[in-house]
C-alpha cells in the first residue's frame, strides 16, 4: 500500500489536526476526490460536511457525537461522519481521539440498507480504510517511521510511504 498523508490546513486548527491521504500516482486526495464526486449531487450535504469539518479543526476536535464509531475492526479507529437519518452521504476516517482526524472517502448510502457491508461503493470505500487503518497503527506502533507528537496533536515522521517492499 503505497500513499502519502497530507494535512489538510484549510481544515485543521488548534483543535483539530485533520490529514487525508492520497494514493501514490493519484493527483488528488482520497477526501477531495469525494468532495469532487459527490459535490454537484449533494451540495447542501458536502458543503455541511466541510463546515463540520472546520469546526472540528478549530472550535470542538473530534468529539466522538459527530461519528458512528466502530465501523471497521474492532480497535482500527475506523469511523463515519454520524449518520443522520435524513442525509444520504457518508465519509469514512480514522480518528485519533480529539486531536487527529485522517478522511478517506465515502459515497451514498441507501436507506434500505442497514450496514455499509450490503453496498458495493460503501464497502470499497470502508474496506480502504479499513486497510489505511492497519497499515498506519501498524506503523505507529512500531514508532520507526511515523509517530503521534508529544501533544498528540499530530502525526509526525515519513508521511510518505512509497517503499515499494510494503507493497
Amino acid at each position: 500500500m503505497l500513499y502519502e498523508i497530507i494535512e489538510l490546513q484549510e481544515l485543521s486548527g488548534s483543535a483539530c489536526t485533520i490529514y487525508s491521504v492520497i494514493s501514490k500516482g493519484e493527483a488528488h486526495s482520497l477526501f477531495e476526490q469525494f468532495y469532487t464526486a459527490h459535490h454537484h449531487l449533494f451540495e447542501y450535504e458536502i458543503n455541511e460536511i466541510a463546515e463540520k469539518l472546520f469546526l472540528m479543526g478549530n472550535k470542538v476536535g473530534a468529539s466522538g457525537q459527530y461519528f458512528k464509531l466502530n465501523e471497521g475492526k474492532p480497535g482500527d479507529h475506523v469511523c463515519a461522519l454520524y449518520d443522520d437519518p435524513e442525509k444520504k452521504l457518508r465519509l469514512y476516517c480514522i480518528r485519533f481521539g480529539m486531536n487527529i482526524l485522517i478522511l478517506g472517502g465515502g459515497a451514498p448510502k441507501p436507506k434500505e440498507i442497514k450496514a455499509w457491508q450490503e453496498d458495493t461503493l460503501l464497502a470499497a470505500e470502508a474496506n480502504m480504510m479499513i486497510q489505511l487503518a492497519e497499515h498506519i497503527g501498524n506503523r505507529l506502533e512500531k514508532r520507526e517511521d511515523l509517530w503521534l507528537s508529544k501533544d498528540q496533536r499530530e502525526i509526525e515522521g515519513d508521511l510518505k510511504n512509497y517503499n515499494d517492499e510494503d507493497e
